[in-house]
């Protein structure tokens, strides 16, 4: 072979044979050789987090928040790879008492607060999201979000929108 063979680029091959006897009258034969590549886990998980409220990488999050349970962020998980191969299981990693991480979908995590927060205990989380895959040998990876804390005020917030959308 001139190359190695990748499952994720091409998985199957579809080769023409023709077989021909060296008799007097020559006698052939017509067939198709599918020969199935088999996937080796060579692909790391891929993960992806989509912050519901704040900026790429750092969720802002109001202090005394106390909505529980309430989304802060969609993670999604991805691995080329097939089968066992490519199935990921996911967590975070550190105080499971503040935040937790929960599987929706095959592949699609949301980040949720399981506490209230105070700013002036603690203004700031480090989150590490570690994925690995059920291969053998399994493949691992990991991103950091941050949590930051902001300011919290009682005061009632209005808005005077001068336009309306309807989507």
């Amino acid at each position: 072979m001139k190359e190695e063979l990748d499952f994720e680029e091409q998985s199957v091959f579809l080769l023409p044979l023709v077989v021909q006897d060296r008799g007097v009258e020559s006698l052939s034969g017509r067939t198709i050789l599918a020969v199935n590549v088999q996937d080796i886990n060579d692909n790391f998980p891929t993960i992806t987090v989509e912050v519901i409220s704040g900026s790429a990488g750092v969720i802002e999050v109001a202090e005394n928040f106390e909505d529980h349970g309430l989304t802060l962020a969609l993670v999604t998980v991805t691995d080329l790879d097939s089968g066992r191969n490519g199935r990921v299981v996911c967590g975070l990693d550190g105080d499971s008492s503040t935040f937790q991480m929960v599987e929706i979908y095959r592949g699609q995590f949301h980040i949720t607060a399981v506490s209230t927060f105070d700013r002036e205990e603690r203004n700031r989380y480090s989150l590490v999201i570690e994925c690995r895959d059920l291969g053998d040998p399994p493949l691992s990876s990991s991103t950091v979000v941050n949590v930051t804390l902001v300011a919290w005020t009682s005061s009632k917030i209005t808005a005077n929108p001068t336009s309306y959308f309807l989507i």
